[in-house]
């Protein structure tokens, strides 16, 4: 059995392993410095950043639209329900697709030039 003795002891020591790593001076794991902070932007303007996202919310959305549909096609006896839920999933999927298949070739490019090329093919949300 363990007594609270031993419980308060334990994390005495915990706090000695934290105490001697301020004295060392080493950086904890969950902080990060300021150039992987600018390596995680991607240097995207903030139009295309809204484009991106609102790309991706469509994409969701359109796979939920069509999950939903065939959900009312096996539990609902209304025939029109279903099929409008598929039409507007696919209507969504159309846009949304596109943009998520370009900002996932943008995330996996190398080449700065190909890199710009692709950013000037994305439409600006201001």
């Amino acid at each position: 059995m363990t007594t609270a003795a031993s419980i308060n002891d334990s994390s005495f020591n915990i706090l000695d392993d934290v105490k001697q790593d301020k004295n060392n001076k080493q950086q904890p794991c969950l902080e990060t410095n300021s150039e992987e902070k600018v390596k995680q932007d991607d240097g995207l303007p903030p139009g295309v950043q809204k484009t991106i996202c609102f790309a991706i919310t469509l994409f969701v959305l359109g796979v939920c639209c069509i999950i939903g549909g065939f959900v009312f096609k096996m539990f609902t006896s209304n025939s029109g329900a279903w099929l409008s839920m598929l039409i507007i999933g696919i209507i969504l999927i159309i846009p949304g697709g596109y943009y998520t298949f370009i900002y996932i070739k943008l995330r996996t490019t190398d080449d700065n030039e190909q890199r710009e090329e692709i950013i000037s093919e994305i439409p600006d949300i201001n």
